[in-house]
């Protein structure tokens, strides 16, 4: 995805018992992908190492203080975040198709302020995109709230600082 990233949604889907993330470019491209409750825990997984990984988390040794950076980073970043505004399907080119893609394999590899996730399907489709701090955060609330909404019961904690410390570059199946 060489556009910028415009818009995220994820909604659950109950006759499918799986969210589904829809991401949007100020290209008008878009990509579907299916997120199933194993795949979803281990996006979230990276997710959060991510964050802990960042200079301004990971320089810390103390996880009260690491915990205190990022919910004050958090709080900084959803604070000019517009979650009011209606995801906008419309007219928008599908280069993987319409359908939700089912990845089975996530790679994610830290870059200073910016964390690039790539998303691969058994059938070799692929989508990769790049989440700086405010859009990490942001896809953290918007998945949050989704995982209640499907009563998946995670119990959901961005500031777990019980993890352990992220490698450079990981892939998980």
């Amino acid at each position: 995805m060489a556009d910028q990233l415009q818009q995220i949604n994820c909604r659950y889907s109950p006759e499918e018992d799986r969210l589904i993330l829809e991401l949007s470019t100020s290209g008008q491209t878009a990509y579907r992908l299916w997120l199933t409750r194993r795949f979803f825990q281990l996006f979230w997984q990276t997710i959060q190492k991510s964050i802990q990984s960042k200079p301004e988390v990971a320089q810390h040794a103390e996880p009260k203080t690491q915990k205190a950076v990022m919910e004050f980073q958090e709080k900084e970043a959803l604070e000019t975040v517009d979650f009011k505004t209606e995801y906008k399907g419309l007219d928008l080119i599908y280069p993987l198709g319409e359908t939700p893609m089912l990845p089975n394999t996530i790679t994610y590899v830290p870059k200073g302020d910016i964390t690039s996730y790539t998303f691969k399907a058994q059938d070799g489709k692929a989508v990769t995109f790049n989440l700086n701090q405010q859009l990490l955060y942001s896809l953290s609330h918007i998945l949050m709230t989704a995982t209640e909404k499907a009563n998946w019961d995670l119990e959901l904690k961005l500031t777990d600082t019980n993890l352990k410390p992220p490698e450079v570059s990981t892939q998980v199946h």
